[in-house]
């Protein structure tokens, strides 16, 4: 992988890649965020961009391909990262405490949701936005943070990335980034293929910037 033409890259763009080093460390991966969100988020891209340095090498997410698909399915699930934590309708139409939109996840077996509130407690939170009791305990379990006890921590900038790394890896999507199949991709993050086409000129975009 050819870093200092993307640290280029990025430069031209406007993107702050950090020193034109020829080294993808946070900075780089800082820029590469704000790059696929179309501005500067901050203090949230720099967090963002600690641990994808710190993570991505221990996934093995590490060529042009394999980032290009990972930061661009992060892009669309968190609607350019403005989301890191699933939004409800902000209703409570029957005055139980919990929102309405967020209730359809209630008693789902699959996600191990079984009492009124667990959806709205459990909602979808991190760039791949798991959900549910057993995603939670499962990928609480797995780094060490009780996700269920404290299930808001799921959308910290550190963990997010962390979880989604392991979710990355479980799915073995890796080889199917490797191929370069977008489609496939998508159905193993999503479970269908909601925002293909936004997905495909995400990456298409990012697979320029990072010389894929």
């Amino acid at each position: 992988m050819d870093v200092l033409a993307i640290q280029k890259r990025l430069a031209a763009a406007g993107f702050d890649p950090g020193p034109q080093d020829g080294d993808i460390g946070p900075k780089t991966f800082t820029g590469l965020i704000n790059y696929a969100a179309k501005k500067d988020l901050g203090s949230l891209s720099i967090l963002l961009g600690r641990a994808m340095a710190a993570d991505f090498p221990k996934y093995d997410i590490v060529t042009p391909l394999r980032i290009a698909h990972f930061i661009s399915q992060a892009t669309y699930e968190t609607g350019y990262y403005r989301y890191l934590s699933e939004l409800g309708s902000g209703k409570d139409a029957n005055h139980d405490g919990y929102d309405d939109y967020l209730q359809k996840y209630d008693f789902r077996k699959d996600l191990g949701d079984a009492h009124v509130g667990d959806g709205d407690k459990y909602r979808g939170r991190g760039l791949f936005q798991i959900t549910g009791i057993f995603n939670y305990t499962l990928y609480g379990t797995r780094i060490g943070i009780n996700l269920l006890a404290t299930p808001q921590r799921a959308a910290e900038p550190e963990i997010a990335v962390l979880t989604a790394c392991l979710f990355w890896s479980d799915r073995k999507l890796n080889n199917w980034a490797d191929q370069d199949n977008v489609s496939m991709v998508t159905k193993r993050i999503n479970g269908g293929q909601n925002g293909l086409a936004d997905r495909q000129t995400i990456t298409t975009r990012m697979k320029a910037m990072l010389g894929a």
